[in-house]
């Protein structure tokens, strides 16, 4: 069997189905600002959560919480920002990259 990754820790740390991944680790890590927009937009599943979505689903595959801070604090995140429209970033309706390392941190060293 190989290496648990980010998204298996989380959903035991958390207690949360694998299906709701996404939706939950999106609430939690964007700004709390965000959290009414995000919890509206994934309600209606809606096209303008892709960008979040996709990242997210990538950073699930981390087998590590160093993987996971090299995506958030490398190119990767900087691209996730780049696609955002000024009105989101300025309002910071967004996802928070610190916040997703702390969570991962957490998630890793619970197992």
């Amino acid at each position: 069997m190989g290496l648990k990754n980010f998204k298996y820790h989380y959903c035991e740390m958390r207690g949360v189905k694998p299906d709701s991944f996404a939706k939950s680790i999106i609430l939690e890590t964007c700004h709390p600002q965000a959290r009414s927009y995000y919890s509206i937009l994934l309600k209606m599943d809606d096209a303008r959560t892709e960008a979040e979505t996709v990242l997210i689903h990538d950073l699930a595959e981390a087998e590590s919480v160093h993987k996971m801070e090299a995506m958030i604090n490398g190119v990767y995140f900087a691209s996730y920002l780049k696609s955002l429209g000024t009105f989101r970033k300025k309002l910071k309706l967004r996802l928070s990259g610190s916040k997703i390392v702390l969570v991962g941190r957490e998630a890793f060293a619970s197992q």
